[in-house]
């Protein structure tokens, strides 16, 4: 199980440990986006620390409907004490966790502030 908490904006964050090619780990704290449907965004500047390699550009669009190009990058973020590959998205400031991410998982969210954020397989017994 992944867990993490509603913060005083009643969004819910989760932390997550971003890993890079040449095992370099960077702690972010990211927004739980079901709007999103991509795996994870970065800024541009843990995408250079991390020296993660670069896979393309695809197209996406913003919530108000605007259509963007995204650089996308390779990365390893640490879920449930194992790495899993994920697609990063590079844009904006706030890391966003996407729905991709979410695949074959139950998201919970109490949505009052440090209410409890879980996210467990569905898979687990």
């Amino acid at each position: 199980m992944i867990s993490g908490r509603v913060n005083a904006d009643l969004e819910a964050v989760i932390g997550l440990t971003v890993v890079g090619p040449r095992g370099q780990q960077h702690n972010v704290q990211a927004t739980v986006d079901t709007g999103y449907d991509g795996w994870l965004t970065l800024p541009s500047a843990v995408v250079r620390q991390l020296h993660l390699r670069r896979r393309g550009r695809e197209r996406g669009a913003l919530a108000d409907g605007t259509e963007i190009l995204v650089e996308t990058y390779y990365a390893m973020v640490m879920w449930e004490e194992r790495q899993r590959a994920v697609v990063v998205d590079m844009t904006g400031d706030v890391p966003l966790l996407g729905m991709a991410s979410l695949d074959g998982y139950e998201l919970t969210i109490r949505v009052v502030e440090g209410g409890a954020v879980k996210i467990v397989s569905l898979a687990s017994p």
